[in-house]
């Protein structure tokens, strides 16, 4: 997956999304959709990268290459990387898992619902206004990479 940002600040997108077409007539039942959509502002970009497939069933994760271009000169950039999936920023997870729904469990389990980073922030090198991130995702999972300078 890559994206491109132009001069006037857009972002394009390029991966093994399935398409919208496809999806309607036939459902994602093949190989996974994995897809993503991003923004850009004065000093940040954002990408959310998901990984869906129809089936629930276990999978091994999907490997993405997110490549970053147009960034300005910069020797490094913030990155942070925060993960829905079965362990992170799951809090229905953690109920379902119990088979509990009291009132009590959920005000326990309320702050694992909220959106958590997969690991530390890391300045990360830029060269030449490019920046490339690898990582695994998940089947069924969602990641956010946000890139500061």
């Amino acid at each position: 997956m890559s994206a491109n940002s132009d001069d006037d600040g857009s972002i394009m997108l390029s991966s093994a999304a399935a398409g919208l077409d496809a999806i309607l007539q036939s459902g994602v039942s093949g190989v996974p959709d994995i897809g993503g959509l991003a923004t850009r502002s004065d000093r940040e970009v954002a990408v959310m990268v998901w990984n869906y497939h129809d089936d629930a069933l276990p999978a091994p994760p999907s490997p993405v290459r997110l490549s970053l271009a147009g960034l300005p000169a910069a020797d490094t950039v913030l990155v942070e990387h925060y993960r829905i999936d079965d362990y992170h920023s799951n809090g229905l997870h953690s109920v379902a898992a119990d088979g509990i729904a009291a009132e009590a469990h959920r005000r326990e389990v309320r702050p694992s619902g909220q959106l958590q980073l997969l690991h530390s922030p890391e300045w990360l090198p830029v060269k030449d206004g490019h920046l490339e991130i690898a990582f695994p995702l998940p089947r069924q999972s969602v990641s956010l990479v946000t890139v500061r300078w």
